[in-house]
């Protein structure tokens, strides 16, 4: 069958899913300006954004939501007075709305759900007023959605002496009432705090935690994973030793199922904090691990694209107190590819989230700038060559392979009961602010040569045009972002098409070497 060949246009401009105009817009709340959080980032398509914030009105905290577009401008902007003072997890429902989490102390632990549509309109809210001991907002992903209802991983306090910390799960209907919880209790001494708790692709659960048994209070021995079924059957339990003492900052479940967990790892008592990487499979074991040799990078989430690259946004120095945010690509089993650190703002800008708009494949850096005179939060867009609308700077680390301790640890589940109340809530009209700042209006370019070159789409391998035909013969080669060479040919004199045969997807170099001793570099994306 003969080859369609389209021309798209110049290969010196990346392609749609590469090129996506940076940018970095600061938020904040003038009104009310002593808080103003990021809790969760949505990308709704056509360059909008669904944020989710965390802000206080009359002393009283309360959850927002607005829309921001790519241009710095707000809208839908709303908030819902929810008080408590612990908070606060947030789930992005199937509905497109949200359910945020708070929790107070008043006699005892009081937990508060509140479920918001698409237009931030108040849908139910419920009250536990009777939760002493229960913690259910350990981490910003200990909620998740399932099979209608909501999950939540937490811990308990009130277990006896001689038993230390338990894990705590409960269910709620999509509607906020209890179902069912469990403790994790018979001397297990099992975690103390909940990291990560995530829908599998098989609608089972995975739940993340680390350890604080009783017998060492002050310190986080091992990272706990357990994976449920569909059916909420236990199909295995596992406990993860690195060092120490272990952080969890992210867990992300891959395509393939699996897990990739992020965090930094102390090796002695008293040591240094150092980062890590770890894979966990289906079954609970590790493909890899990667150890780093210093106290950067502080890694802070981690996301995969479509092709299995991973990506990691973190920031540059160990507790993050003078550094400032990065964005790096990764390969998949965690190999640095390249990273950029972006500098160049009136305050560091610290990064505590990443997601991946999968429309685009641009890259969303969530956090906020360090030391401000105004509560703030800030979103910064990065394109998939890691592009900034600010200064970005060159960040590298080394690392190297190590082999956890994986222990097979069983668990016993003791029914809990709880109770719950519903309460009323309104939402109210807000008006949060934006700042752009090192407002980029291009993407940075090569600048195209005398000879123009297309990229054409095909149904498998790669194919080129070339309109303006050289007389003579040159060589191409194409190369991964890593310099690594993937395809090499030949084109004849007066070539004006060719198949290059390669079929790889993602961000790769075309290199044409002309006969007049000059090379021509096209960045290109498929």
């Amino acid at each position: 069958m003969a080859q369609p060949y389209v021309l798209l246009g110049l290969l010196a401009l990346p392609f749609g899913l590469c090129a996506q105009t940076p940018f970095l817009h600061r938020v904040e709340h003038p009104a009310w300006p002593s808080v103003c959080r990021l809790l969760q980032m949505k990308p709704l398509g056509g360059d909008q954004y669904r944020l989710a914030i965390e802000t206080n009105v009359n002393g009283e905290a309360c959850a927002g939501l607005a829309t921001l577009a790519a241009d710095g401008t707000l809208s839908a902007m709303s908030y819902v007075p929810v008080g408590g003072s612990y908070g606060t997890p947030v789930v992005g429902t199937a509905d497109g709305g949200h359910l945020f989490v708070r929790e107070d102390v008043d006699t005892t632990r009081t937990t508060t759900l509140l479920k918001t549509d698409a237009n931030g309109n108040v849908e139910w809210m419920r009250f536990f007023p009777d939760q002493f001991g229960r913690f259910l907002t350990d981490s910003p992903g200990t909620w998740v959605q399932k099979d209608g209802g909501y999950y939540a991983l937490g811990h308990r306090q009130d277990v006896p002496a001689n038993e230390g910390y338990e894990s705590y799960i409960m269910h709620v209907d999509g509607n906020g009432d209890f179902l069912e919880a469990w403790n994790h209790s018979g001397g297990d001494l099992w975690s103390d705090l909940g990291r990560d708790l995530l829908r599998t692709h098989s609608n089972g659960l995975t739940a993340v935690s680390v350890m604080r048994p009783y017998s060492g209070q002050s310190s986080f021995p091992d990272i706990a994973i357990q994976r449920w079924n569909s059916a909420m059957g236990l199909e295995w339990s596992n406990r993860y030793q690195l060092g120490n003492y272990h952080v969890v900052s992210s867990t992300t479940q891959t395509a393939d199922g699996g897990l990739v967990i992020s965090g930094s790892v102390r090796l002695s008592f008293n040591g240094d904090f150092i980062s890590f990487l770890m894979k966990v499979d289906t079954t609970g074991q590790v493909p890899w691990a990667r150890l780093g040799s210093t106290q950067d990078p502080v890694s802070a989430q981690v996301v995969e694209s479509p092709d299995g690259r991973l990506w990691m946004t973190g920031n540059t120095d160990y507790l993050g107190l003078t550094g400032t945010a990065f964005v790096a690509e990764l390969t998949s089993d965690g190999q640095l590819v390249n990273a950029n650190a972006l500098t160049g703002t009136a305050q560091e800008f610290k990064a505590q989230d990443l997601v991946r708009d999968p429309a685009s494949g641009a890259l969303l850096v969530g956090g906020y700038f360090y030391n401000a005179p105004v509560a703030n939060f800030a979103v910064a867009r990065v394109d998939s060559l890691l592009q900034m609308s600010c200064t970005a700077q060159p960040f590298a680390w080394t690392d190297s392979l190590v082999v956890p301790t994986i222990l097979g640890a069983g668990i016993t589940l003791v029914p809990d009961v709880v109770t719950n109340i519903t309460l009323t809530a309104t939402a109210q009209p807000a008006t949060f602010s934006t700042t752009s700042e090192c407002l980029s209006t291009a993407v940075t370019t090569p600048a195209s040569s005398q000879t123009s070159t297309w990229i054409v789409p095909g149904t498998s391998a790669l194919h080129i045009a070339l309109p303006g035909a050289s007389s003579r013969a040159f060589a191409w080669t194409i190369v991964d972002v890593a310099g690594r060479t993937l395809a090499t040919g030949r084109a004849t004199a007066n070539t004006q098409a060719l198949n290059t045969g390669f079929q790889g997807t993602g961000v790769h170099l075309l290199l044409i070497d002309r006969a007049d001793g000059t090379r021509h570099v096209e960045r290109f994306c498929r």
